[in-house]
């Protein structure tokens, strides 16, 4: 991107100005882009329950796979995120642009193999996660749809963690909002077969999903090329292709594994449940789908760490990063403070919302009970990921997620339920919360404590790509980019 060139790069410098205000910035529009992406969810299943207690089982059923596979496509998203904001930081928007650019085609090429396979092995997959012959039916005509959807749903969030590396997150927000409304609208048509359309079922639900991102990866494409102008389409060349994917990797692969290693302890935990009944899964799907609204704002703030955390480090200003952090733990107990009263109250009526059927919303309000207190801990967690992702240390991210979900989340969860059925289940998961965040959030700060000087070195892999851009006279001037202040 030369001088020469017209285009503006809106966005904001997060390593400067008052750090609050960067925070504010960036979390405050993806409080509403992340409602309306987690509205979809949520609505999905309030049309689903209405069709009966076994297809709203089986979408429960489906929930922590499409998870997982999200988890995939967001870990190459924070890659892009990571590669293009450490880039800002540097003042190199060339190599901002390549970054964003070979991103792309790899997560293209990751996701849509994903997406291939998971269409051929849904049945013994779901068969292997207990769910029954008649349920099965349901998942398919779900699944088999939704996974076609995933390379557009990659794309259009690839194009959303790019801008915002940028510092830019209005026009995300906005892209993504309107994505979401269209799948929601769409949705409707094709579930309950409206305006003449047939009565699509479940089916229906998949199906919007994929009509309203491959509209959105119009949107994206749009926001990149020519409202932004972040990215130049051409055939890159191998010399910074294959640098920038083994850059890409190295932070996608731990991102990756931190995102779905959770959603992995919540099939594990289906499971358990399921040797109850398909009503308590059906309860537990509930429960989290009303959690995860409750849990947006935690979202939007892990979210604006990320690149954060990136443009600070490659500017070489690592203590900001922990000030940002400090920051945001507090929020953190205030918000679990705040939204964990009204789930007590009105967790059963809320979860009556989805489903009236028998004992849901008395069992999922258990759920909501004794969980929501928690929260204060995974949102700790999932900050200081975030900024470790930015900060190109992903595999102390990954370590922050395992701890949190294979070595406190999954045996605590089952040991409550060995000694208290599906109260001890929730307790267990409660208790994993709370100290995962108490040893994550100390030790994060710790680490950037100790290891801040290493603050705006390119690792052994970047140092070895930097001379290929050099050599092309690369501008490294990043547009109109102004402080945050």
């Amino acid at each position: 991107m030369s001088e020469s060139d017209d285009a503006t790069h809106d966005g904001h410098a997060l390593d400067e100005g008052p750090i609050w205000l960067a925070i504010a910035r960036m979390a405050g529009p993806m409080v509403f882009g992340i409602l309306a992406v987690m509205s979809v969810s949520l609505i999905d299943t309030l049309f689903i329950g209405q069709l009966g207690s076994d297809k709203l089982a089986a979408i429960s059923f489906a929930y922590p796979v499409t998870t997982v596979v999200s988890g995939l496509a967001l870990g190459l998203s924070a890659a892009a995120s990571s590669l293009v904001s450490r880039a800002v930081g540097e003042d190199d928007g060339e190599g901002a642009s390549e970054r964003a650019l070979h991103t792309i085609l790899l997560a293209l090429i990751v996701t849509g193999s994903v997406a291939l396979l998971g269409v051929f092995i849904t049945t013994p997959l779901f068969t292997l996660l207990g769910a029954s012959e008649d349920t099965l039916a349901h998942i398919e005509s779900y699944m088999r749809i939704w996974f076609v959807a995933v390379p557009f749903l990659t794309m259009a969030m690839m194009g959303d963690f790019i801008v915002r590396a940028t510092g830019n997150s209005l026009l995300p927000t906005i892209l993504m909002c309107s994505g979401s409304l269209l799948n929601i609208g769409v949705t409707a048509l094709l579930v309950f077969g409206l305006w003449g359309l047939p009565e699509m079922g479940m089916a229906g639900a998949a199906l919007g999903t994929l009509i309203a991102q491959i509209v959105t990866v119009f949107g994206a494409v749009w926001m990149l090329t020519f409202k932004t102008d972040i990215i130049r389409w051409k055939i890159p060349g191998l010399k910074t292709l294959i640098p920038d994917w083994v850059r890409a990797a190295r932070v996608a692969i731990p991102a990756a594994l931190g995102n779905m290693v959770h959603p992995f302890t919540l099939m594990v935990v289906t499971a358990i449940l399921a040797t109850f009944s398909e009503d308590t899964v059906a309860a537990f799907g509930v429960a989290g789908q009303v959690q995860l609204i409750s849990t947006i704002p935690l979202l939007a703030l892990s979210s604006a760490l990320s690149p954060i955390a990136g443009q600070d480090w490659g500017a070489s200003k690592p203590e900001r990063i922990s000030k940002s952090l400090k920051l945001s733990y507090w929020l953190c107990v205030i918000w679990a403070a705040v939204i964990a009263v009204p789930l007590w109250l009105f967790g059963e009526p809320l979860a009556a919302l989805f489903n009236s059927d028998a004992d849901i919303p008395s069992e999922a309000q258990t759920y909501l009970r004794i969980v929501p207190f928690s929260l204060f801990g995974y949102g700790m967690v999932i900050c200081a990921a975030a900024a470790f992702n930015g900060m190109d240390r992903a595999r102390h991210a990954l370590g922050y997620n395992v701890l949190r979900s294979l070595g406190l989340f999954l045996p605590l969860a089952y040991a409550g339920s060995l000694v208290a059925k599906t109260p001890g289940l929730y307790g267990g998961i409660a208790a994993a919360n709370v100290a995962a965040g108490l040893v994550v959030g100390w030790y994060a700060l710790r680490w950037i404590r100790k290891h801040g000087d290493e603050a705006g070195q390119a690792s052994e892999s970047e140092s070895e790509g930097k001379g290929s851009r050099s050599e092309r006279d690369a501008s490294q001037d990043w547009g109109d980019l102004q402080p945050a202040e």
